[in-house]
């Protein structure tokens, strides 16, 4: 039921974004550098392989994301040579791209794949994201590797800025300061709450994704100092329309 739904919001979006829709969303801000038309965006979750990318500006959106892109692609996870034709269909909002390790690489061979798909996606996107995230809400690494590939990937992108995608877990805390450290430039969390955000944008930039449903979630994080909020099951259930008005002042 869940997967249909996707495919139909997915197809509706597709249309609205045809459509003559004139919007007046948030008021503009910047973020690592860049300014976004509106601080409300589309998580990689719900257009992964990018069919509609940049093209969510023309709902009223500042941004969206794609990914997570893994060297060879896998389920519901797009492959370089997929977000490469992605990331060249143009629109009106910031793209970023989501990239993490492909599942069940050894740890050495896992580095190099992420690190070629930056140095093959960095220059297509407005920002890249490694995203740590695995399955439940848990980190795909166990920590040690975790650092190990963020040094790695920081020593390699310097042209776009570069973000961190971690959940809500027990050692947020340190990859947090670790991010810091290896000159990230933000970071996104699944799952922050406000408590958990008013604490961490101290530290940098933070990018909300995960529990926004409705108008008020979003204003929330961002009331408690997210720069960016984005939104994924406002747009399968509340489809395009129902969504634009989250984006409206």
């Amino acid at each position: 039921m869940k997967a249909r739904v996707h495919r139909l919001a997915l197809v509706a979006s597709d249309l609205a974004c045809r459509l003559p829709l004139a919007q007046r969303g948030f008021m503009a801000t910047s973020a690592f550098g860049l300014r976004f038309a509106s601080p409300i965006g589309v998580a990689a979750g719900f257009d992964s392989f990018g069919h509609i990318g940049r093209r969510f500006g023309r709902l009223g959106f500042g941004f969206a994301e794609i990914g997570t892109v893994c060297l060879r692609g896998a389920v519901g996870r797009p492959s370089l040579s997929q977000a490469l034709v992605a990331a060249g269909r143009p629109g009106p909002a910031r793209l970023g791209i989501v990239i993490g390790p492909d599942d069940g690489s050894p740890s050495v061979q896992a580095m190099n794949d992420v690190a070629e798909c930056l140095e093959a996606l960095a220059p297509l996107a407005d920002y890249v994201s490694l995203s740590l995230c695995g399955k439940g809400g848990s980190l795909r690494w166990p920590l040690r590797e975790s650092l190990a590939l963020m040094r790695r990937t920081a020593q390699g992108v310097r042209s776009v800025p570069l973000l961190l995608k971690v959940p809500t877990e027990p050692h947020l805390g340190d990859l947090a300061e670790a991010a810091r450290t290896e000159g990230y430039d933000g970071i996104v969390v699944e799952g922050a709450d406000a408590t958990l955000i008013a604490h961490l944008h101290f530290l940098m930039p933070v990018v909300a994704v995960g529990g926004i449903h409705r108008r008020r979630d979003m204003r929330n994080r961002l009331d408690a100092g997210a720069s960016l909020v984005q939104c994924c099951r406002a747009l399968m259930w509340s489809g395009p329309l129902g969504a634009i008005s989250l984006c409206r002042q």
